[in-house]
């Protein structure tokens, strides 16, 4: 490839690439208005469900936390009786 060639090139390169950053950028601000809108309809969402809830947020956290403690514990247990029952022994 010549020199010639090269700046003959050039031009076409230019605008592909600010085809390709234009695109880009459409597609950046599309993908962020689906956000916001997104965000929008979940926050009206929850704050639908929170005025029709009788229950303050702190009590569902506190609900949710003490299923999470005993999801935990029964996990915990389930695993040391499932590893007691298939240990084995160096004296065997």
């Amino acid at each position: 490839m010549t020199n010639q060639d090269t700046h003959a090139a050039r031009p076409e390169l230019d605008r592909l690439l600010v085809t390709g950053v234009t695109l880009a950028g459409a597609a950046t601000a599309l993908g962020l208005a689906g956000l916001a809108m997104s965000i929008v309809v979940l926050l009206g969402h929850f704050r639908r469900w929170m005025r029709q809830t009788d229950v303050t947020p702190s009590e569902i956290a506190r609900h949710r936390w003490t299923q999470a403690r005993a999801a935990t514990t029964a996990g915990r247990e389930a695993w040391r009786k499932a590893d007691a029952g298939y240990r084995v022994h160096a004296d065997g």
